[in-house]
């Protein structure tokens, strides 16, 4: 996997994690008959107060949906670590080979 590759797939989730939210948004709010959404009073003061909270000082609840969202963006870099310690690897094997052959000849 290249870094274009993470990069792509973390867009991806971005958009997925996004769109996840933009539909709860849907869910809870009301629809008007010009389609704006109006959000109830108790989310907007629940949200502009977690906003404006570090998120350590945040509850325990509060910190759980941003430690999901950071497993899954782990999971991405996890995978894009296993592939580059793999690519490293073929590397350094194919140098020693071609060292090898260099220093003791190919075995002819």
């Amino acid at each position: 996997m290249t870094r274009d590759d993470l990069k792509e797939q973390i867009a991806d989730l971005v958009h997925r994690i996004w769109a996840g939210w933009w539909d709860y948004q849907d869910a809870c709010s009301e629809r008007t008959t010009t389609g704006s959404l109006v959000i109830p009073k108790n989310k907007v003061q629940r949200w502009d107060r977690q906003a404006k909270t570090d998120y350590n000082d945040l509850s325990e609840d509060e910190r759980f949906s941003d430690i999901e969202i950071a497993e899954q963006y782990l999971e991405l870099i996890d995978t894009y670590t296993r592939a580059s310690n793999e690519s490293a690897k073929a590397a350094d094997y194919w140098e020693a080979k071609i060292l090898q052959e260099a220093t003791y000849g190919n075995g002819k």
